[in-house]
């Protein structure tokens, strides 16, 4: 089985839950504030750090996903710390309650690759409307999210898919999309 083949199966898992957190990031608001940029980084730096807590604790070859990420991370930490924002740890969710195998963890990886492509995606428009903001995140995603996605595309087309494994990998990214609209809302609520 392909990505052609793949990847609608993941869409259409996720597409609901996709609409859902577009609808709802700070950067999706009619005219986005320099605060709704600095709190749509800091979502994102939350939720990859979630991601990458639980991908560590696997026995999972996932050495080049978790550099990505880290790298992100990294480039998301300075974005912040260049806008004069402390990052601190964001509050502990509930033990992860999916079965995390190579099939889950190409769900999750699809959703943050994709997320990246779509925080490309966002570059030009928040340059625009934020010229002095710190911007090496987006920049990054911009000049390799595509290649990046590629890549994935190449992991996808590799694996030898079963059915339960179809389904482990919509688990993984319905998991992904859930978690980070439940670190959003998190965010929103008063300290």
């Amino acid at each position: 089985m392909t990505s052609l083949k793949v990847l609608p199966l993941l869409r259409n898992a996720t597409a609901q839950l996709h609409k859902q957190l577009d609808a709802s990031l700070p950067l999706a608001a009619a005219n986005p504030s320099i605060e709704d940029y600095s709190q749509h980084l800091l979502g994102f730096k939350h939720w990859l750090s979630d991601i990458d807590r639980f991908i560590a604790g696997s026995s999972l070859p996932a050495e080049e996903f978790r550099a990505i990420n880290a790298n992100a991370m990294k480039l998301l930490e300075d974005d912040l710390q260049g806008m004069g924002l402390e990052v601190r740890a964001p509050a502990s969710l509930t033990a992860n309650p999916i079965k995390l195998d190579a099939a889950c963890c190409l769900g999750i990886e699809y959703v943050v690759k994709g997320s990246a492509l779509g925080s490309a995606m966002l570059y030009n428009k928040a340059s625009r409307m934020f010229p002095v903001a710190p911007m090496s995140f987006m920049q990054d995603a911009m000049m390799h999210g595509k290649d990046r996605w590629k890549q994935f595309l190449l992991k996808l087309d590799s694996h030898h898919w079963t059915e339960s494994e179809l389904a482990s990998a919509q688990e993984g990214a319905i998991w992904a999309f859930q978690r980070y609209i439940t670190l959003h809302e998190m965010s929103l609520q008063p300290q």
